[in-house]
């Protein structure tokens, strides 16, 4: 029994989704210890005030980024698997993501001119910044490698622009540079990540020199796109819109606490996404087969669920302890924002595999009502907490405000209410047998 279980796993891993499963993994194992050291090191340099700063000038990026961004990485995903015209699609995405990218630049400009505390760092360093748009025009190459389930290549550009951008911070806090400075370690990772991913797709994808651009197709995909694109700013708003509230009610030192828990927290994020990313072209293959399409997806989120339930406890358990060895006594305060922060984990797990049914079944708006639901209720919560908990606060508005929005309102809705259930699946564990259920066609 043994024996063959083991025989399994080997050529599981010996096939291309276990091949690709182990580049991404391989990425992160790679890149969380290092982002976790230079990350420690930088917070303890600049200290509270201007670690909340640099955060908070990456958040405003974060949200001007939703634009070239436009919503398109999952559709053109869905689009490379089923179409046989790729060159036509490449070429209009890439068009579409260089013009809003110029757009965005601008309105960065225009923030920093406008809307930013002159007294402080952050307007410049949201200029500099941005300069990330265009190099992130060349995503587009990401999303063709991962229709055909080639994470290597992206996986080697991405490690590669990182590795890069750590060793500038490392100098740059051991020659004491001024925060401003630290922008170009950001500009030059997403530099590299384009140039190397130009590389591999000259030689093992289809030459950008065969891209053709189509207007129809890119006004389609605009039009598609734009309501996951206001989706994503909805998503953007409650998963980031706290750290504006942090700001504006407190002050970046607490900002900074905050920050502080999230910056490890979030880098478990890539459990579910790597699991959906290199399993969902095999689900959408089934997407024809209701009853077989759901089967698949409860499948890899009951996987996903059980791994994120044990990183959340071995976190609840560990949390005070890790933060304080990780960025000193100054930060002591985010232990306790780590330790409920840990538990979104599970939701995000949960959000992960409603976003990728709702797309699969073209209930974009479906999607976009979701998320304004729960940004408007993230607002509220935050409004009434941050004044009394500061940073924890925060963190129970985003936790109460994602589990609304992201499971418990499925059910309220008919059109919605198989996606709950298939979700309430998921959290069963995965060692456990799935039976047939009449809610799961």
């Amino acid at each position: 029994m043994i024996s063959e279980q083991l025989k399994k796993q080997k050529l599981f891993l010996k096939s291309k989704n276990g091949q690709n499963i182990f580049w991404l993994i391989g990425e992160k194992i790679v890149r969380l210890p290092i982002a976790i050291l230079i990350g420690a090191m930088l917070a303890r340099y600049l200290g509270t005030e201007d670690f909340g700063q640099w955060n908070f000038a990456i958040t405003v990026i974060m949200l001007i980024q939703i634009i070239p961004n436009w919503g398109l990485s999952q559709i053109i995903v869905r689009e490379l698997v089923i179409s046989d015209s790729k060159e036509e699609i490449l070429g209009s995405v890439f068009v579409v993501k260089v013009l809003f990218g110029v757009i965005s630049i601008a309105g960065c400009i225009l923030y920093s001119i406008f809307f930013a505390n002159q007294k402080d760092v952050v307007g410049g360093l949201v200029i500099f910044l941005s300069i990330i748009f265009i190099f992130q025009s060349f995503d587009i190459i990401d999303y063709f490698f991962q229709s055909i389930v080639k994470a290597k290549y992206v996986v080697i550009a991405k490690l590669g622009g990182f590795l890069v951008a750590s060793i500038i911070k490392l100098y740059l806090i051991l020659i004491n540079a001024h925060l401003i400075y630290f922008s170009l370690s950001y500009v030059t990772e997403f530099g590299l990540i384009a140039l190397i991913l130009i590389f591999y797709n000259q030689k093992f994808a289809i030459s950008i020199g065969k891209w053709k651009f189509e207007k129809k197709l890119a006004i389609s995909f605009i039009i598609k796109g734009a309501p996951l694109m206001f989706s994503s700013m909805a998503a953007w708003l409650y998963f980031k819109m706290d750290q504006i509230f942090i700001k504006e009610i407190a002050n970046y030192a607490e900002l900074g606490i905050y920050s502080a828990s999230l910056r490890i927290i979030e880098a478990t994020y890539f459990i579910p996404e790597i699991i959906l990313q290199t399993f969902f072209p095999w689900v959408l293959k089934s997407l024809n087969r209701k009853k077989e399409f759901n089967r698949r997806l409860v499948t890899i989120g009951r996987h996903i669920m059980l791994l994120a339930i044990i990183i959340s406890l071995g976190g609840t358990l560990s949390g005070k302890q890790l933060i304080n060895f990780i960025y000193g006594n100054e930060f002591k305060d985010a232990g306790y924002v780590f330790i409920i922060h840990i538990w979104i984990l599970n939701l995000i797990a949960l959000k992960g595999i409603a976003s990728r049914f709702l797309i699969a079944h073209s209930k974009n708006k479906a999607f976009l009502i979701l998320n304004l639901v729960g940004v408007a209720l993230n607002i509220l919560l935050n409004l009434w907490l941050i004044p009394h908990y500061g940073a924890i606060g925060a963190t129970i508005a985003s936790l109460l405000s994602i589990l609304f929005s992201s499971v418990l309102i499925n059910f309220i809705f008919p059109e919605t209410r198989e996606l709950f259930f298939i979700q309430l699946f998921c959290i069963k564990p995965s060692f456990v047998t799935i039976k047939k259920r009449k809610n799961v066609k």
